[in-house]
């Protein structure tokens, strides 16, 4: 365990801090719920949450987490924290909405609880029938007993059971859905008239005195930032491990203690063909039927001498397997679903199985080839336990180095003869924004934070990096300044001119709105030439070629057909007028395609929306009680 820690760690400080909680949350998820008031992190109208109940689940969430983003790294204090109290804000909702369905005198029955748990195709062998001995070593498996597994369950039910109750007034009709489709799903198409800024600017010429005027109220946007130079020598933990020495003796021994980790686990060339099935808790028993007999009528083909891969292009539901004819390349155990795990070591090479239950539906699977279980030998993995021993000597030496650093550094050792002690070689950042000093030397803004105060030739303490830590030495430091207006004259009379211009511009264009006023909206020729098109939009996508404008966008769908707006808007570096050319309704085969998903979203939203506003206030009205500010560390 502490192996996978420290390769996927983001700090190697917080390696041995993240090892220790872990160790810990395994520790209290073995211990039964205790009713000790110390173990209470809140109380939700008298009814207690409790820290192992919270440390069970946030253990169970943890593991989720790294199993949907490998890459992500451990997960520090201060994250764990986080973590815990968003998983325990969710608790408080599930205890207050459970308390709330059972005033409502909503219940869950045995037969209830018995077919929805009978439904999991987690819980189900390699035919799609429920399997008690699988239902116990899967609550076993992440941690729960049965007691607590069904407990949780019945209260997830619960809640189920409430929002159905609360939200089962709202029923939006298709033609009520139809109208709002159309009012989403209206197309406008805009012409526009624009005065690009640009085309004003030769006309504004500043004087001296409005120069030092908007120099003068504008000073401070021409600020130089703080600058500085930094010298800095990297201690680099993958620098380290290649250092360290390692013996032929202790990479037996490592092997031979470990054997049993270092072994290729059984794996599989498989094609499947699957016959889908929705992803609920609630598919109906029909649909369900209906799957099982067409799966049976495919595997009827195939025992009828059909080939395998020419089924599963014509009848696979898996779109990204039909087209090789259902081939999975090599799996192993646990990269599929466990149903399908447990057939696949029962079949021979050339064999096909049943029909197989998941939470996908049925699969046929053709076993192709087999490779059995295999030790693998010292040579094999010889390398990858050079690579573990060194980072562990590494990790075993940067503490002491790091000690050691730090003391030469209070003591006045100067820069170069850190460097010599060490073997390190200097490197300098140049003279760089200080914002732009922290990631060029891969660290936090805060870690440089003391910069200003830390005379120059003087080192800051050592700074933990992702794999070692960073000795930091200011070798110059340029406070920030506002220069004088002859440094900075010309960007000063390109911003006025910019404001002129764009004023000159709006002008221009109101007169221009007067002038097609006054002629009915008819455009001149030379107004002609500038009209553009824009593509038909939505009120949702906004006109893209006026950057999305929200205002445009706005007057543009309330707007009359054919009619110029009187307002002159503002679109990027251009005054713009705009009309609206066309309105269209969406088709009527638009709608056909995905009316009924349409009704039942619509409806789903409008439910969502009233059970927040239920719950809003539930919590108003509940006595809820937190009896912690810190889960992880106290």
């Amino acid at each position: 365990m502490l192996d996978v820690i420290r390769r996927n760690s983001q700090s190697w400080v917080v390696k041995v801090i993240f090892a220790a909680i872990i160790l810990t949350f395994v520790f209290w998820g073995a211990n039964s719920v205790t009713s000790d008031s110390a173990d209470v992190l809140a109380e939700v109208n008298g009814e207690s949450i409790y820290r192992t109940d919270l440390l069970r689940e946030l253990r169970i969430e943890i593991q989720n987490i790294q199993l949907r983003n490998p890459n992500l790294g451990q997960l520090d204090n201060e994250q764990l924290n986080a973590l815990a109290f968003q998983m325990l804000s969710n608790m408080v909702q599930r205890e207050l909405m459970a308390q709330e369905a059972k005033k409502l005198g909503l219940g869950v029955s045995d037969r209830e609880f018995s077919s929805v748990v009978t439904a999991m195709p987690d819980f189900q062998d390699g035919t799609g029938r429920f399997s008690d001995a699988i239902y116990k070593d899967r609550i076993s498996a992440i941690g729960m007993n049965l007691g607590q597994f069904e407990k949780a369950l019945t209260t997830d039910l619960l809640v189920s059971k409430l929002q159905d109750y609360i939200s089962g007034a709202v029923n939006i009709d298709a033609a009520e859905a139809r109208r709002v489709f159309n009012f989403e799903m209206e197309s406008r198409t805009v012409e526009y008239l624009a005065f690009p800024a640009g085309d004003y600017r030769g006309d504004v010429k500043p004087g001296e005195s409005e120069i030092i005027a908007y120099y003068s109220e504008n000073k401070d946007a021409y600020t130089v930032p703080a600058k500085a130079e930094l010298e800095y020598l990297s201690f680099d933990m993958n620098v380290l491990a290649a250092q360290s020495s390692i013996s032929d003796e202790d990479v037996q021994k490592y092997y031979d203690e470990r054997k049993a980790s270092f072994v290729e686990p059984a794996s599989y060339k498989v094609r499947h063909i699957l016959v889908s099935l929705p992803l609920t808790l609630d598919t109906p028993e029909e649909a369900v039927i209906a799957a099982r007999k067409k799966a049976e009528s495919i595997l009827a083909e195939l025992r009828g001498g059909k080939s395998f891969v020419a089924l599963a292009k014509q009848r696979s539901d898996d779109a990204q397997t039909k087209a090789n004819g259902g081939d999975l390349g090599w799996v192993s155990r646990g990269q599929l679903a466990p149903s399908i795990d447990l057939a696949l070591e029962g079949l021979k090479p050339g064999e096909i199985s049943e029909p197989i239950r998941s939470a996908n539906g049925f699969h046929i699977l053709n076993m192709v080839e087999a490779k059995p279980e295999r030790a693998q030998s010292l040579a094999e993995v010889r390398d990858d336990i050079l690579s573990q021993l060194r980072e562990d000597a590494a990790y075993a030496n940067m503490g002491k180095i790091l000690a050691d650093v730090d003391d030469k550094i209070i003591t006045g050792t100067d820069f170069e003869t850190l460097a010599n002690d060490y073997n390190i070689r200097g490197k300098n950042t140049g003279l760089l924004d200080l914002a732009a000093l922290a990631p060029a030397l891969g660290l936090e803004p805060a870690a440089l934070a003391g910069i200003p105060d830390v005379p120059a030739g003087k080192m800051l303490p050592a700074i933990d990096l992702k794999n070692g830590f960073v000795v930091v030495k200011v070798k110059a430091y340029q406070p920030a300044f506002i220069p004088e207006l002859d440094a900075v004259k010309a960007q000063v009379v390109d911003a006025i001119k910019d404001r002129e211009a764009i004023k000159l511009a709006s002008d221009d264009a109101a007169a221009k709105a007067k002038e097609i006023a006054s002629a009915g909206g008819k455009l001149s020729r030379s107004l002609e030439r500038k009209l553009k098109e824009a593509k038909p939009t939505t009120r949702f996508l906004g006109v893209m070629e006026l950057n999305m404008d929200k205002e445009i966008t706005s007057a543009v769908f309330t707007a009359p057909k054919g009619q110029w707006l009187e307002r002159v808007f503002l679109s990027g570096d251009a005054a713009v007028l705009v009309r609206v050319k066309d309105i269209a309704a969406p088709a009527e085969k638009d709608w056909s395609e995905i009316s009924t998903a349409y009704v039942d979203g619509l409806n789903n939203a409008r439910k969502n929306e009233l059970f927040s506003i239920y719950l809003a206030q539930l919590q108003k009205d509940a006595k809820i009680a937190l009896k912690t500010d810190r889960i992880i560390g106290q």
